[in-house]
């Protein structure tokens, strides 16, 4: 379990995208409450500052088939899309609406988190901040917390048979 969110120089200029899969099924309350004193805390540490002004968040949230189990209400969920902002106490805010945990149990105990991934990879537009062609440096990761397993691709309530090498040839496409 990661306590503290450790941001480093690389270099002056070196824009990070940071993007949380974020599993919101009932299980996951102190995880999350968790993960939103570190972002909390680090936010509140770089605001202001040189760096502050260079890492970005985003968070996608996710469940499981809400065609299996309807109470669930979503798969995945964009709590809040990466940009660039001056102020990330929206990203906080998200992370206070990920704590409405659903109280409705998924069927089985693996979640569809490589559902979750694909999207933050897919649906995020990881592009949309270089403005800077002298810098090139960027860097990006997708942060999963979950305390589940994820569902194997032959899974029923999968949403697709995608799998972590698939998952892993795609981030490397977009340079995550």
């Amino acid at each position: 379990l990661v306590t503290r969110l450790v941001v480093v120089y690389i270099v002056d200029a070196c824009v990070v995208w940071s993007v949380f899969v974020l599993d919101t099924t009932s299980s996951m309350g102190v995880y999350i409450a968790l993960t939103q004193l570190v972002l909390q805390n680090t936010v509140r540490r770089i605001a202001g500052t040189e760096i502050g002004e260079l890492v970005n968040f985003g968070i996608v949230g996710f469940r499981d088939n809400p065609e299996a189990v309807p109470g669930l209400e979503y798969r995945t969920k964009m709590l809040i899309d990466l940009e660039r902002r001056e102020d990330e106490t929206p990203v906080i805010d998200a992370l206070v609406e990920a704590t409405n945990v659903t109280i409705v149990s998924s069927p089985g105990f693996n979640e569809d988190s490589y559902a979750c991934v694909e999207d933050a990879i897919d649906l995020i537009d990881w592009d949309q901040l270089k403005t800077d062609p002298e810098n090139p440096i960027y860097a990006r990761y997708v942060i999963l917390v979950t305390d589940a397993g994820p569902k194997d691709a032959r899974d029923p309530n999968a949403r697709s048979a995608i799998g972590p090498t698939e998952l892993q040839a795609e981030a490397e496409e977009r340079n995550i």
